[in-house]
Parts: structure tokens; sequence; C-alpha cells
């Protein structure tokens, strides 16, 4: 208990030393600055469990099959998934989580985050293994989503809508939310689920960064200054944010269509 409260103070004081509130009218936890936001983030995750690791590695593994001439993934990467599938389909779920889906009506979309780490709503929301497997689930049916299965979109909007209300501190749920709004052709959903992933997101990777321009690009085209304004205020350094900039403003002059999908790190 000493280790984890040295480090929950570890990571407040870091906040108050790094802290800025984004000038972006496109951040959405003001007035909290944004270290504040990314160490709670930060330490509301744990892990991922074996499941989840599996999920991220066949969703890669079958990512753009559906394009006109692709490879197809092989029938090992099949049956994986639906062992995977299966095995998730059939533990029990979460309380909170079966209740909404049982619920008639749509979950409220208003975002609450703990005011500081370690209070109510910081341990309603954190990470834990019931959670991720619900996320594994999900990523499943992305994965399905991704080789045209029928009904598999709806079934990975109806879970990453639940998944983004319950915890919507998980910056990864918000950029697969991004690209299967994108890929449903609503643009300010998406965007707003790009801008919530980049800003919770503790450590931006380039391709983190260069995903949220994409998503830019698809929906706020005429925005450049402001979506460069957002790269400039989330990226680690000056060096990043320059070099995402230079490569991602060419999407906003182009009337080129360009296809990037959000990844699990920026080593993927």
């Amino acid at each position: 208990m000493k280790i984890l409260a040295s480090a929950i103070s570890f990571l407040v004081i870091a906040a108050c030393l790094r802290g800025a509130v984004p000038k972006s009218p496109y951040y959405p936890f003001a007035p909290a600055d944004l270290e504040k936001i990314r160490a709670i983030s930060r330490a509301e995750s744990i892990p991922d469990a074996p499941d989840l690791t599996l999920a991220w590695e066949l969703y890669g593994k079958v990512q753009g099959s559906w394009k006109p001439g692709a490879p197809k993934p092989s029938k090992e990467v099949i049956l994986q998934l639906d062992e995977l599938k299966s095995k998730l389909e059939s533990a029990p779920k979460p309380q909170w989580f079966q209740d909404a889906l049982n619920s008639s009506s749509a979950p409220s979309g208003q975002v609450t985050l703990p005011k500081r780490i370690g209070d109510d709503v910081f341990f309603d929301e954190a990470d834990s293994p019931a959670y991720q497997s619900q996320k594994a689930l999900t990523i499943v049916y992305l994965a399905e989503h991704e080789i045209d299965r029928p009904d598999a979109v709806d079934k990975a909007g109806r879970y990453l809508t639940l998944l983004s209300v319950k915890h919507p501190w998980d910056w990864e749920v918000h950029a697969l939310y991004a690209r299967l709004l994108s890929d449903a052709e609503l643009p300010d959903p998406s965007f707003h689920a790009a801008v919530m992933s980049i800003y919770l997101n503790p450590s931006p990777a380039i391709g983190d960064l260069e995903f949220f321009a994409f998503i830019g690009a698809c929906s706020k085209k005429d925005q450049w200054d402001e979506i460069r304004r957002i790269i400039d205020e989330t990226a680690p350094d000056e060096r990043t944010a320059k070099q995402v900039s230079e490569k991602a403003k060419r999407m906003f002059k182009s009337k080129a269509k360009f296809q990037i999908v959000p990844p699990k790190n920026g080593s993927q």
C-alpha cells in the first residue's frame, strides 16, 4: 500500500509540475490540465490480459483484408478468432454490462472522469479483468468487421458505446470507435472520439497522432490549423509534432482518400 501511495503521489506531483490546459476549443476536459487527465488515465490502466493481447494480435492480422486484392487471413487465424469469440461470448459478463445490453434505452453519453486518483469515480472506472474481457470481445467483433461478417459492425458499435460510456478514460476504445464511426460516414462523432482518444492517451506515438490527423482530414478538412494545434498540444515533443504535421498537412490539401487504421501502439 505504501508503494502504491508513493506512485500515486508521484503521478499527482508530476501532473502539477507539467500541467497546462490546452487552448484548443475541442479539448473536452477544461479546466483540468492535460497532465492531470493523462495521469488519471495512466493510473487507471492495468497490463493487458492474455485474451485481450490475443484479440489485438488477431485484429492486426485481419486489418485491411476487406480491400480488393488484399491478402486474406489464413485458416489458422480464422480458427483462432472463432475460438476466442466462443470463449469470450460464453463467459459471464459484468452485471453493469449485462444490464446495459438488456436495456431497451441507449446509455448516457455524458462523460464523467475522476477528479483525482483514488476517488469513487476512479475506482468505478478503473481497469479490471472483467472489463478487459468485454474489450477483447469488442475487438473480436471489429476483426470480424474487417472480414465482412454479417452483424459484426452492429455488435462492435454497441459494445464500443457501452465501453466508452462506462470507462471513458480508455483512449484505445475511443480510437477504435473513431475508426468505426468514420467507416459509417459519421464524421462529427468520429472526430469527437478521436479527440477523446488523443487527449487521454498518456504517451501518444507517431502512429496515434497520424491516425488522429487522418480522422481530422475526413471530418474537419477545412480546419487544418486547429488540427495542427491539437497535434502540437498532444505530441510528446516539438520534433514529433513537426514530423507528424509535415506529413499530415498533405491530407488536408489533397483530394485523395487515405486509409489509416488506429494502431495498438506506436510499434504496430
